[in-house]
Formats: structure tokens, sequence, C-alpha cells
């Protein structure tokens, strides 16, 4: 019973596995795939993201089973690619259905329909924070770091006739903030379909 319940917990624990449907909220689904020839590719109903830009498929075969997602027509997708997307899957896409929207960094070719001005190397980073269990969530709607309030520091800059404020909050150095890290491919995709079903187009 023990080791059946490390084996669980490890699982648990372990990578964020391929072609698995998450939400990314307001009707929008995600799925990544990482390997087109041997991930399983569960049917989608509705709008979604599909996750392509570290995707392989050694063959025109391999591509393929992409087909129904990409050429196939049906609700607005948006398709995420970048330089590391095989190239079986990016002749693929030439023939894209109309509904399918593609994103990716400015330096992928060809040229996605939404150039995103991030260098391949943040996206590298962004798209391996996901794998490595950071929530999809984070990446699109990051938390905002906030200066951190010190009472006793308070106190002591209002006892010396201070606003209550101390002078290293308020001016604060660039360099005291860690910038949260933010996918801004796919934040773009949620952002054009939040747009999109605004304006009633979805």
């Amino acid at each position: 019973m023990r080791l059946r319940l490390f084996l669980v917990c490890f699982a648990c624990a372990g990578p964020i596995p391929a072609a698995e449907i998450m939400d990314l909220g307001e009707g929008l689904a995600y799925l990544r795939v990482e390997d087109a020839s041997t991930d399983t590719l569960p049917k989608i109903d509705g709008s979604y993201t599909l996750d392509l830009r570290r995707t392989n498929a050694a063959t025109p075969a391999d591509a393929g089973r992409l087909r129904p997602f990409i050429a196939e027509s049906g609700p607005v997708r948006f398709v995420l690619v970048s330089p590391d997307t095989a190239a079986t899957i990016l002749t693929l896409l030439s023939s894209r259905d109309g509904s399918v929207i593609t994103l990716g960094p400015a330096t992928t070719r060809p040229v996605p329909d939404i150039e995103i001005s991030v260098s391949l190397e943040d996206d590298r980073r962004a798209y391996a924070a996901h794998s490595e269990g950071t929530p999809l969530d984070l990446l699109v709607r990051p938390d905002i770091p906030k200066p951190r309030r010190d009472e006793a520091a308070l106190l002591r800059n209002r006892a010396n006739g201070g606003n209550g404020v101390p002078q290293n909050e308020e001016n604060p150095r660039p360099g005291n903030v860690t910038a949260p890290l933010v996918d801004p491919v796919l934040q773009r995709a949620v952002h054009l379909h939040h747009g999109l079903k605004a304006l009633g187009r979805l």
C-alpha cells in the first residue's frame, strides 16, 4: 500500500504529460503536442490553443495526424509555432483552414499570422516553465511582486518625521523586484480569444 501511494505521488510530481487538455478560462482549452507521431491527440470541442512550438514530426505522415486540428474546418483555433516547430508541421500549416490563426516569435519562418516580439531563448524558457510545473495561468496572468513592507521600518520612518514610507520604497531600484516569467505568445492567444469573444465573433 505504501509503495502504491509513493508511486502515485511520484507520478503527480513528474513533468506535465503531453497532449493533455487544460483550461485557459472563458471557454478556451489548451493542448500541447510534443511528438505528433506518438502522442494521443484527443478531440476538442470549441475554440482552443494548440501549442506546437516544440513539436516533433519526423515525417509528413506524422504531421498528418495533426490535420484535423489544422487543415479541417472548425472553430477559431490559435496555433502556437516557433523556429523549433518541425518543418513538416510548418508545411502542413501552409494549407490551414481559414479559422486557424498562427502566433509565434517574429523569427519564425514562414512568418506566423501574428508575430510576437520575443527572443527564441525567452520563448523556450517560458515553454519549459510549464513543462516543469508552472501553471499556465501564472504564465498568462503573472502575480505582480509588491515591495515588502517592514512595519518596524515604517514606524522608525514616521518617528523621524517621514511619511511612513521607507526611502528605498519611495524610489525602488529596478533590480529590487524580479519580473515574473510570462509566456507572451500564449498570453497573446488568450487576449485575442477574449477580444474576439467580446466582439461576438466566437
